[in-house]
C-alpha cells in the first residue's frame, strides 16, 4: 500500500497539496490523521484562509466515534 492511500477518506483517489490533520491523530484516526478539504463535507465550501484559521479539527468518522463513545459511557 502506497502511503498517501493511508490518508484521507479518499484512501489517495483525491491528489491535493492542503491537507488538514484530525485531533484524533494518525494512529487513531480511520482516515491517517489528515483529510483533504474537498473530501469533508465540514471543509468542502471554506477557502484555503479559512482552513488555515481552524485552530482544532476532528473529521466526520472521528466525531461521529467521539459521540458514539460518549453515549456509551453516560449509559455505563
Amino acid at each position: 500500500m502506497c502511503i498517501r492511500d493511508r490518508y484521507c477518506m479518499c484512501k489517495g483517489k483525491i491528489q491535493s497539496e492542503i491537507m488538514v490533520y484530525c485531533e484524533t491523530g494518525e494512529e487513531h484516526c480511520p482516515n491517517g490523521g489528515w483529510v483533504h478539504p474537498q473530501c469533508s463535507k465540514d471543509l468542502c465550501n471554506l477557502s484555503k484562509e479559512d482552513i488555515d484559521l481552524i485552530e482544532v479539527f476532528y473529521c466526520q468518522d472521528c466525531k461521529d466515534n467521539l459521540n458514539c463513545n460518549e453515549i456509551i459511557e453516560h449509559e455505563e
